[in-house]
């Protein structure tokens, strides 16, 4: 397969890669008895490398099942582009799967997860044995991102969700409007570095959502004052005027790192060198990979937006 398959050119694979070595089988080693199902990248930061470098952080990319219209919630497309994003960023491991893995022991070496997956009534995590595999991950400290619907949950997942993600929106409390934002300055945060002070998005940015009480403990990372008239819950309603964060990043109380955010309705927000560096530096943080203070690599080649989209 050639470089071009990860969306990459070949000035990234040059920089990226230099002297890497591919080593395809030891990504599917992590996958284990799941590999039919997964698609894995291997990357070693050093080629020749000694015993002394340390292991590559291992990043779970979780996909689902189609839901919306075509180029809307491409879940599949959206972990393989970020596959690609991450190949840029050495020493890390990139484990693909198309919908949340079976097999208990799929998250056993993760550092952290990234889910990009069906939220609410058909979550994943609705299903007592995936929400035990990824508990067992983050009772070790493995980090968790969760992108978009996956941040939705019922009432059912609340309790959980904030303990391991530190926020979440809950259907007739959260809005879910397509608007422009305009983010206030970022934070100096590692999820914030190579970002612009501010940006502007258009997108499907869901607001009013439920944050744990620890707030030292969490860091909003992208916020912006919607306008009032997407306030349509009783609790958004309450709250005219108010700046609403969609980005957040989490130091867990019992150890580990979660970022959510609530963006990525379309998949052509990856155009925009802003969010693919916002979601792999937070890859990174969560895995515990320090950031580069200019941000993660994340040159894109346009063409991968054309790929893995599921027929609709």
């Amino acid at each position: 397969m050639g470089y071009r398959a990860f969306g990459m050119t070949r000035s990234v694979v040059r920089r990226a890669l230099g002297g890497a070595l591919l080593v395809l089988s030891a990504a599917f080693a992590l996958a284990g008895p799941a590999c039919d199902t997964a698609t894995a990248v291997a990357l070693a930061s050093e080629a020749g490398a000694d015993d002394a470098a340390p292991a590559p952080k291992v990043v779970v990319l979780v996909a689902d099942d189609p839901s919306h219209g075509r180029r809307e919630h491409e879940y599949h497309a959206g972990v393989t582009l970020l596959a690609s994003l991450l190949a840029q960023s050495p020493g890390v491991t990139a484990v693909v799967h198309r919908s949340f893995p079976d097999d208990p022991r799929a998250l056993d070496r993760a550092d952290t997860v990234v889910l990009m997956t069906s939220g609410r009534e058909r979550h994943p995590l609705l299903a007592p044995a995936r929400a035990d595999t990824l508990g067992a991950a983050m009772a070790r400290g493995a980090g968790l991102v969760s992108l978009h619907w996956s941040v939705d949950v019922t009432p059912a997942l609340e309790e959980q969700t904030r303990a391991w993600l530190g926020g979440y929106a809950l259907f007739g409390a959260s809005v879910y409007p397509i608007w422009d934002a305009t983010f206030e300055p970022l934070p100096d945060h590692p999820v914030a570095r190579g970002l612009p002070a501010t940006f502007s998005l258009h997108d499907e940015l869901y607001f009013g959502l439920r944050f744990a009480g620890d707030l030292p403990r969490l860091a909003p990372i992208l916020r912006a004052r919607p306008p009032d008239d997407a306030r349509t819950t009783p609790e958004t309603a309450a709250a005219l005027g108010r700046t609403e964060t969609v980005a957040w990043a989490y130091d867990r109380a019992g150890g580990g790192r979660s970022f959510g955010y609530s963006g990525l309705h379309f998949h052509d927000t990856w155009s925009r060198y802003e969010v693919r560096r916002l979601v792999v530096n937070a890859i990174l943080w969560t895995a515990g990979r320090e950031v580069p203070r200019a941000g993660a690599p994340v040159e894109l080649d346009p063409a991968i937006l054309e790929r893995d989209l599921d027929p609709k």
